[in-house]
Parts: structure tokens; C-alpha cells; sequence
């Protein structure tokens, strides 16, 4: 997973299609991966408390965050 944060905060809520993390009200756009077009609007998290149910407190954004991520918690994650 590949993270982004840039520019002004957008409309687009958590959960929701995105492209760029400028979209997203958290500012934060989790990609799916290198060369990946499209992602979703993440929150950033402390553990798995902080994610909504089928969630994980385990995706990372280019500054070493923690976001939740859809899915299972990674070795990494909480």
C-alpha cells in the first residue's frame, strides 16, 4: 500500500474513491500500490480501535503514519 498527502483538504470522505490525497477530507489517499490509479480516502489511526469495522490500523503513508487500511491487520500494524 502507498499513502499520499498533498494540498488543501478535499470533500471526499473516509472510505470513499480517490485519486489524490488533495480529495480526501483526511488527506490521506491509500493506493492499492505502485503505478495504482485510483485508491480510497483513509483516517489515520494509533491501533485497530480507531478503524471501522473490516478495517485494520495497518496502512502507511510516505511519512511513516499508520491509516487504516480494509482488511486484516499486517505483521506491522495493530
Amino acid at each position: 500500500m502507498v499513502a499520499c498527502r498533498a494540498g488543501a483538504r478535499g470533500d471526499l470522505e473516509f472510505g470513499q474513491e480517490c485519486v489524490e490525497a488533495s480529495q480526501c477530507q483526511s488527506h490521506v489517499c491509500l493506493m492499492s500500490g505502485p503505478g495504482a490509479e485510483k485508491g480510497v480516502c483513509a483516517q489515520p489511526c494509533e491501533d485497530g480501535k480507531d478503524c471501522p469495522e473490516g478495517w485494520s490500523c495497518t496502512g502507511l503513508t510516505q511519512k511513516g503514519e499508520l491509516v487504516c487500511q480494509e482488511g486484516p491487520a499486517t505483521p506491522f500494524g495493530m
